[in-house]
């Protein structure tokens, strides 16, 4: 019996959706109607296509079942011209995506700052902006299918068209299904807040009629969300943690509308519901940074250096294999500055000196937001099914990470005067459930005596953290030295 199965996903926003490109003011993945904003099928299709692509070993015949694509054609003993026979065949997609509607369809706007990847510091004159949907942001859209006994009409699969979307909606769950852009700087995640189901039968003229004339009048089913994976479940990445905090204090030069009173132009972090962050993009550009240099001391070709940073952090030709989200901070204060003068600002002040003369400019007092808080750097890598230790990935992300939780690489603007130094007293890396910490070393003598010129001999007590970091190293050699296939 053919049926017409129908899924509705409403979908809300835990992270910011960001659709379209940088370099246009259209945004090519909405609709823009007289009343509503939608996000085009095709787009909602490309992650769930890229979603199945990445998520098994082989579903290549799943997916041109369902979603179609090109094929590769098998030669036929018959054919006397090899040259003469098509060696791919397009196949179409057995199911239909409609595009999604954004409610409510408001629109905000971020700033970034592009960080150069050669000193790892904000390029000047380089802040942009772009529009995004805030978190809360609803999302609804359909999925349908033509099936006989659950799958495809004509095609003999193993996995269900029911079985698929469920599948989709665990993704979406589980955080492993983004969309938009921006999505490796923590956007792009959705919560499944309902999935309804309607089914039309073409068994008979009545059902067909049915199905003509009145299938807008029939009623979803709401379909039992307890087959969604708990939200604690790991899912298909290794997640590197640095829980600490800023003692003396972090900076980024964005302007500061909430203390649009000051008399001067104030400068600090930027805020979302009030509560400072430091963006996705500046903790990626710093890690990039560092990681450069590390590489750059192995294999000291900038051309390698330029190939292996974009395999792990993407470029425009390739996805990278991280993600990163933005980092907000918690228990935050603002630094204030006692002053005898009760009408002057109590916030830092800094003079602009002229480099020519060495002198204070006149009028060139800097107010600057300076924020002390408790912050957690989280970065997940992309898991390919490989032991830890030979993920060639793993050594230099705890490398940076200890650097960065010890103190040695600071965070944001100003750190010439020690702002932006994060203190974590470990690194922890959560492999599917099971967790391993790293000591990170916060005192300056065992900075300077320790880490700098014995890194692995403090860890004595700890041969398991010792033993990986070692193995981890050897694969992150081999990587660099092109010794083995990369992950």
């Amino acid at each position: 019996m053919i049926e017409k199965t129908i899924y509705s996903f409403t979908l809300k926003a835990r992270s910011p959706l960001s659709f379209g490109s940088l370099e246009s003011e259209i945004d090519m993945d909405l609709i823009n109607t007289d009343t509503k904003i939608k996000v085009s099928g095709n787009s909602i299709g490309g992650a769930l296509r890229e979603y199945l692509e990445g998520n098994a070993v082989d579903k290549k015949e799943i997916i041109l079942a369902y979603m179609g694509g090109v094929a590769e054609q098998e030669d036929s003993e018959d054919a006397q011209d090899e040259e003469s026979q098509p060696k791919e065949k397009f196949i179409e997609s057995s199911i239909y995506i409609s595009d999604g509607e954004l409610n409510p369809a408001s629109v905000e706007e971020k700033e970034g700052t592009s960080i150069n990847s050669e000193t790892g510091t904000a390029t000047k004159h380089q802040k942009y902006k772009f529009k995004y949907f805030p978190r809360g942001t609803k999302l609804t859209f359909t999925i349908e299918c033509d099936v006989e006994n659950g799958k495809p009409v004509g095609k003999n699969i193993e996995i269900t068209f029911d079985e698929l979307v469920k599948g989709w909606a665990a993704g979406f769950h589980k955080g492993e299904i983004r969309l938009g852009r921006e999505k490796s700087n923590g956007f792009g995640l959705l919560n499944v807040v309902s999935l309804e189901k309607k089914v039309f039968s073409f068994n008979d003229v009545e059902a067909i009629e049915e199905y003509i004339f009145h299938r807008k009048e029939k009623q979803f089913e709401e379909v039992d969300l307890a087959f969604l994976p708990d939200t604690n479940e790991i899912n298909s990445t290794i997640a590197f943690t640095l829980s600490g905090s800023f003692p003396y204090g972090v900076y980024q030069a964005f302007y500061d509308k909430s203390l649009s009173k000051e008399k001067a132009t104030v400068t600090g972090l930027q805020q979302v519901d009030d509560q400072y962050y430091i963006p996705a993009t500046s903790i990626k550009g710093l890690l990039r940074h560092e990681v450069s240099l590390l590489l750059q001391q192995i294999s000291g070709s900038e051309d390698k250096v330029n190939a292996k940073c974009g395999e792990l952090f993407g470029d425009t030709n390739q996805q990278g294999k991280l993600r990163f989200t933005d980092v907000f901070l918690e228990n935050s204060e603002r630094i204030r500055i006692e002053r005898e003068a009760k009408d002057s600002s109590t916030l830092p002040i800094y003079i602009k000196i002229d480099r020519l003369t060495g002198g204070a400019l006149n009028n060139k007092l800097k107010h600057q937001n300076e924020v002390i808080g408790e912050s957690k750097i989280e970065i997940e890598l992309r898991d390919e099914g490989v032991p830890l230790e030979d993920n060639p990935y793993v050594f230099p992300l705890v490398y940076v990470l200890r650097r960065i939780g010890s103190g040695k690489v600071p965070i944001g603007g100003r750190t010439v005067i020690g702002l932006g130094e994060f203190h974590a007293h470990k690194t922890i890396i959560n492999n599917k459930g099971e967790k391993l910490e790293i000591p990170n070393l916060t005192d300056r003598k065992e900075l300077d005596d320790r880490v700098v010129n014995q890194p692995l001999e403090y860890l004595v007590d700890k041969p398991d953290v010792l033993q990986l970091l070692e193995k981890s190293f050897k694969s992150f050699e081999r990587w660099v030295n092109d010794e083995t296939q990369t992950v």
